[in-house]
C-alpha cells in the first residue's frame, strides 16, 4: 500500500491518467503482436509448449487490457478502475510467474544443451553462444518483471487518486446540503415572513 501510495507518476515523468493510457495501448498492442504470433508459429507447426502457454495468457488478458482503456478514457470511475488495477495484478503475477520459469529453465538446461551442442558441432564455441543467449534471455525477463510491477503500481495509485476524488466530492456535496449558504438561508427567511400592514392614522 505505501508503495501505491508513493507512486505519483509513470515511468517518473508522465501524470498517472497519461500514464495508464499508454499503459493500456503498451499493452493493446503487445498483447496484439504475441496473439498474431503465436498463431502464426502454430498454423506452419514452429510451436512448442510455450508458444501455446503464451496465446492463452494473451487471449484471456486482451479484454481486459480493452477493458482498462475503455475505463480510463471514456468512464473514468473509481470502482471501475479499481476492477482494472485487480485484473492487472492479476495479470501481472501471472507474467512474473512466466517470466521466473523462463530464468529457471535456461539456467537449468545450460550444460545439456551446450553438451549436445559440442556433440553435433565440435567447431563451434557453444558455451559462448549459449551464455550469450543465457544473459539476453535473463535482461528481458528481468525488465519484464520490473515494468509489469511498476505498471501494475501505477493503475493502483490512479485507482485510489480517482477513489479519493469522488469520495472528496461526495463529502462537498454532503456538507452543503448539510449547511445551506447564509444568503439562501436569509433569501428563504425573507419569503417566509408576513407582511406587516401599517395601521391607519386615527384623527
Amino acid at each position: 500500500m505505501n508503495l501505491v501510495n508513493k507512486t505519483n507518476k509513470c515511468c517518473g515523468c508522465v501524470p498517472l491518467r497519461g500514464g495508464v493510457i499508454f499503459i493500456s495501448i503498451f499493452s493493446l498492442v503487445g498483447l496484439t503482436y504475441i496473439v498474431l504470433s503465436d498463431v502464426l508459429s502454430i498454423s506452419i507447426d514452429d510451436y512448442g509448449i510455450g508458444t501455446v502457454v503464451d496465446l492463452v495468457i494473451s487471449v484471456l488478458f486482451l479484454p481486459v487490457i480493452i477493458f482498462g482503456l475503455f475505463v480510463t478514457c471514456c468512464e473514468r470511475k473509481a470502482y471501475l478502475l479499481r476492477v482494472f488495477s485487480i485484473l492487472y495484478n492479476v495479470f501481472t503475477v501471472v507474467e512474473i510467474i512466466d517470466s521466473l520459469i523462463s530464468i529457471i529453465v535456461i539456467v537449468a538446461y545450460r550444460s545439456p544443451v551446450v553438451s549436445d551442442c559440442y556433440s553435433s558441432n565440435p567447431n563451434v564455441d557453444c558455451d559462448y553462444l549459449y551464455s550469450k543467449l543465457e544473459a539476453q534471455v535473463i535482461f528481458v525477463n528481468v525488465m519484464i518483471i520490473f515494468l509489469m510491477t511498476h505498471f501494475a503500481l501505477v493503475i493502483a495509485a490512479y485507482a485510489e487518486n480517482r477513489k479519493a476524488k469522488e469520495e472528496k466530492a461526495s463529502a462537498n456535496i454532503a456538507s452543503e446540503s448539510n449547511n445551506p449558504p447564509v444568503h439562501k438561508v436569509l433569501d428563504d427567511s425573507s419569503a417566509n415572513e408576513t407582511p406587516i400592514r401599517s395601521a391607519p392614522a386615527k384623527c
